[in-house]
């Protein structure tokens, strides 16, 4: 009985491994894609450069791609937490789409990107430190992100069929350059 129970933890932590990992790199690849984005936020614009502000939703401009055809782009990030925006192709039923919408590298400007998300929100603030709704005061915008693993890794002992997810956080604070720039 005790090898049968060490065979099923060894698979339950082999698999659980295998979703962090897998995790990990969706994050990543998400991590490396919006820092690009939010860095180049403002660049080459000498208007208004935050479009929308939303603790789900940002837009913006920027001259995203250097050496392309395009120049000033709008580029979006928006959380689609609702029924329109619930992941399908996983059975995780916190998975709901970010989606990225704007200029690829390919030449695309208008290329959409989704990524399954458990959370994501955007915080903007001032100069101090401070809120604030006025996109004309911007200078630091912070990003929270957790992903969970779009599989299971068990079930809990309970016998009730909660499952559990790998899950991974991040967040970090901005402070775009090209916003201290902008004369309004």
């Amino acid at each position: 009985m005790s090898v049968l129970f060490f065979n099923v933890s060894l698979q339950n932590k082999s698999q659980e491994n295998t979703l962090a990992t897998t995790t990990n790199e969706t994050l990543n690849d998400l991590v490396t894609l919006i820092s690009h984005d939010i860095n180049r936020m403002g660049y080459q614009v000498t208007s208004s450069v935050i479009k929308t502000m939303d603790s789900n939703k940002i837009a913006f401009l920027g001259d995203i791609y250097d050496n392309d055809s395009m120049d000033t782009t709008r580029v979006t990030w928006e959380w689609k937490n609702n029924s329109f925006g619930a992941v399908s192709s996983t059975p995780n039923p916190n998975d709901y789409y970010l989606v990225r919408t704007g200029p690829t590298s390919d030449g695309n400007a208008a290329g959409e990107i989704q990524f399954p998300v458990t959370y994501f929100n955007v915080n903007y603030r001032n100069g101090q430190g401070v809120a604030t709704s006025n996109e004309y005061l911007v200078r630091e915008i912070e990003i929270e992100i957790m992903l969970e693993s779009g599989e299971s890794y068990s079930v809990t002992s309970r016998g009730d069929g909660d499952r559990r997810y790998y899950r991974t956080v991040w967040k970090r604070s901005f402070f775009p350059t090209n916003l201290n720039k902008v004369l309004y």
